[in-house]
């Protein structure tokens, strides 16, 4: 026996429109499209949204809104990505955008708004390529930065000490040669250069003129950093 409760329960058993199941499950497929560029190309999302608007169950404003909300948003995103994917061939990335374009409902594509999207894929295509073609700009060689030497009381040490001394801090391998002299005065090793002292003065060869000539701590120290 039915009471108004039943019949009320009944009626909202009634099945609801079929349509709406359909854009329903349009727009779940949209929110999980693949965009990969090796993507199974029988599973066509796009082609039930032009059904649905070419039997009239889906209007051209809501088929935009579908667009805009899930289909843009990820296009985008995967066309950033093969972009930056240097793996990706240029020639493969246009047929992806050709593909995608060509799903789309051809009423579709006569809008403003979609037209603006696709001129946006496009220019940030082009100006990959343009970037691509390029050459970088050669990184500028950093100037060296001098480093300051003090200059020591020579009263209280030799030069000899005080290069031993400055090379120590900066660890410059410093050594006298073994066997080597040059006109009776011992030769030193200090980094890459060979020296000797006299009196006060540090000697240092120059390879170009083939000889020893005088030089201050500083610009020894600072040649063999």
């Amino acid at each position: 026996m039915y009471c108004d409760e039943d019949i009320e329960f009944d009626e909202a058993l009634e099945p609801r429109d079929p349509k709406e199941f359909v854009i329903a499950d349009l727009t779940t497929s949209l929110k999980t499209i693949s965009f990969d560029i090796w993507r199974d190309y029988d599973k066509d999302e796009l082609r039930t949204m032009k059904s649905l608007m070419e039997e009239g169950k889906l209007q051209e404003d809501h088929a935009a809104q579908l667009l805009f909300m899930y289909f843009f948003p990820k296009f985008h995103r995967m066309l950033a990505h093969l972009l930056s994917a240097k793996h990706h061939k240029k020639a493969d990335i246009a047929e992806w955008y050709i593909y995608w374009k060509s799903r789309i409902p051809e009423v579709l594509l006569t809008r403003i708004d979609v037209k603006d999207q696709l001129l946006t894929a496009l220019r940030s295509m082009h100006t990959f390529l343009l970037n691509s073609k390029k050459k970088p700009a050669p990184r500028p060689i950093p100037s060296k930065r001098e480093v300051p030497v003090p200059t020591p009381d020579l009263r209280r040490m030799s030069i000899a000490k005080w290069i031993e001394i400055l090379a120590a801090q900066h660890d410059i391998a410093f050594a006298p040669i073994a066997g080597k002299r040059f006109e009776s005065h011992q030769l030193y090793r200090i980094g890459d250069e060979k020296v000797y002292f006299l009196d006060k003065v540090v000697y240092m060869y120059d390879g170009s003129a083939k000889k020893y000539s005088p030089t201050s701590p500083s610009t020894l120290i600072n040649r063999c950093l």
